[in-house]
């Protein structure tokens, strides 16, 4: 992945969390405007308020998941390992650069080798 993909890959994620700030700050308001309209009003039968307010917040909890990812799951595929190492990184050593590693290479990166074909000499 070079700069420029890793860069709109990041983005992405970025406006995606956005996104679900936007909608549930939108969630946190309609429910407290209906909380305050159920109590002015009286109780209601069936309570609409509480099931819009329960119905929206199921959705917002879709969305999350959506987001986020389930608390717990995916988390030993190589993706998380990778940010998990580069958070540790930034939180303990936030004064040096972070070097990728190494030690793990795609295999469109490795170079194929050329042998050539063995002679007896080459034998012991």
């Amino acid at each position: 992945m070079n700069a420029q993909q890793r860069n709109e890959y990041l983005r992405k994620r970025v406006r995606r969390r956005k996104k679900f700030y936007r909608h549930f700050g939108v969630y946190l308001i309609i429910v407290a405007f209906l909380l305050i309209m159920e109590r002015l009003q009286g109780p209601a039968n069936p309570p609409v308020y509480m099931v819009i307010g329960l119905t929206w917040g199921l959705a917002i909890a879709l969305h999350f998941f959506r987001v986020f990812g389930l608390p717990g799951v995916g988390t030993l595929d190589e993706k998380w390992e990778e940010d998990e190492i580069r958070r540790e990184h930034e939180r303990l050593f936030h004064h040096l650069p972070f070097e990728e590693s190494e030690d793990r290479m795609d295999l469109n990166e490795m170079e194929p080798i050329h042998r050539s074909v063995a002679d007896q000499s080459d034998f012991v």
